[in-house]
């Protein structure tokens, strides 16, 4: 046999060799794939099994004992629910950081006494600006240092982000997560603010939280303030006491603020602050962001922040409520007659808005209230902005 042949003869039995090895390799593949799917058909019909034999035991009766023993208005679904989903014990993630400005609070030559944040949806804009010309505008007060921050989320509107980066490239008080601007994200919202926070304004004395629906008359919550200075640990807030809100679990009549068995066990809440505006100390701030690693998530984001968070830290260190509940008025038309009233004493100055041009009504019927004292804190031209404020709108 010549050189030729052999080289030949090599080359055939290689390839005979690799189709034999595909071959091969095909057959095992094929069987195993069947070994997982039948492994898979029966973990299912193990666990079909299981849940059905739970189901049946669902009695009446059953449900009953179980609703007396802890306490609880549920659904048979809910004990299922229970019955086959973990406990979590991680907190959340803080969501990343699309755009910032790292040195907002380091943009005074002295101290800030305070920072203002606020929980902002993205598409409210005329909301921002109402906020920036009347009681959040930083330029206000001549011997008070504060700034104001909004916290936004994405949209999925096309063309949204855009006017974002246009607004936030005007008035750089802007920072933006990674996260969808939605009611249930609340909570990331939350966590992402505090920890931005905790982050780039640790030298502010408090950290003053608003929605942006929300009038506050900020030279009483400056007084307040000023009062608790020598505490560490601080919150400022209207206070609902442990278990005194319950709940809500009838989907016939919570809407869209119904709570599942899985989402959260108990029937009451526990104690938390009213999430229209809760005011922090510094300190207090990061023992929150530190908290959240060990909490696990919870989509209404005031139960969660100064409840579950909250909670927390209340196990290890004091923590002193300054309760302002009976200064707080949710009823919008309630607060407008409050406001309106110069007959009576002004003594509460939390409100709820429902609109731009009520939040500019107020700052106007606050102002006609302020004492001398008060307008001398003031800035002139801070002041001509308020009064005008409805007209760059």
């Amino acid at each position: 046999m010549n050189q030729f042949e052999m080289k030949h003869k090599n080359r055939l039995i290689t390839i005979t060799c690799l189709v034999c090895f595909i071959t091969l390799a095909t057959i095992a593949f094929d069987r195993f794939d069947r070994l997982i799917s039948r492994w898979q058909r029966q973990a299912i019909q193990v666990t079909q099994s299981r849940w059905q034999r739970k189901a049946l035991e669902m009695t009446p009766a059953v449900i009953k004992r179980r609703m007396i023993e802890l306490n609880f208005s549920y659904q048979k679904d809910d004990l299922l629910d229970i019955l086959e989903v973990p406990i979590e014990t991680m907190g959340p993630e803080v969501p990343q950081i699309i755009l910032q400005n790292p040195s907002l609070c380091s943009t005074t030559s002295s101290k800030l006494n305070f920072v203002i944040y606020v929980h902002s949806f993205i598409h409210n804009w005329n909301r921002r600006q109402a906020l920036r010309r009347t009681y959040a505008n930083p330029k206000l007060f001549k011997n008070v240092r504060f700034q104001v921050i909004f916290f936004l989320g994405l949209s999925k509107v096309i063309g949204v982000q855009e006017a974002i980066k246009k607004e936030f490239d005007e008035y750089g008080d802007i920072v933006q997560g990674d996260f969808i601007d939605a009611y249930r994200n609340m909570t990331l919202k939350a966590i992402f603010a505090l920890s931005w926070l905790s982050n780039h304004c640790s030298e502010a004395d408090y950290a003053l939280k608003i929605d942006d629906d929300t009038f506050l008359n900020l030279f009483e919550m400056i007084s307040v303030m000023q009062k608790n200075l020598d505490g560490r640990l601080v919150v400022i807030c209207p206070l609902w006491r442990n278990q005194s809100v319950s709940v809500l679990r009838d989907r016939k009549e919570c809407m869209k603020w119904c709570v599942s068995f899985r989402q959260f066990r108990a029937s009451a809440f526990p104690q938390f602050c009213s999430g229209l505006s809760y005011t922090l100390s510094g300190a207090l701030v990061r023992r929150l962001v530190e908290a959240v690693e060990r909490t696990p998530f919870f989509w209404i984001d005031d139960v969660y922040i100064t409840g579950l968070l909250m909670k927390n830290v209340t196990d290890t260190e004091h923590v002193r409520f300054v309760s302002i509940v009976d200064k707080t008025e949710l009823d919008v038309d309630v607060g407008l007659s409050i406001l309106a009233n110069t007959s009576l004493p002004l003594k509460t100055y939390l409100f709820h808005t429902d609109s731009v041009d009520m939040l500019v009504d107020m700052w106007q019927l606050l102002l006609k209230r302020l004492t001398k004292e008060q307008w001398k804190m003031i800035h002139v031209s801070a002041a001509a902005a308020v009064h005008d404020a409805k007209y760059f709108l």
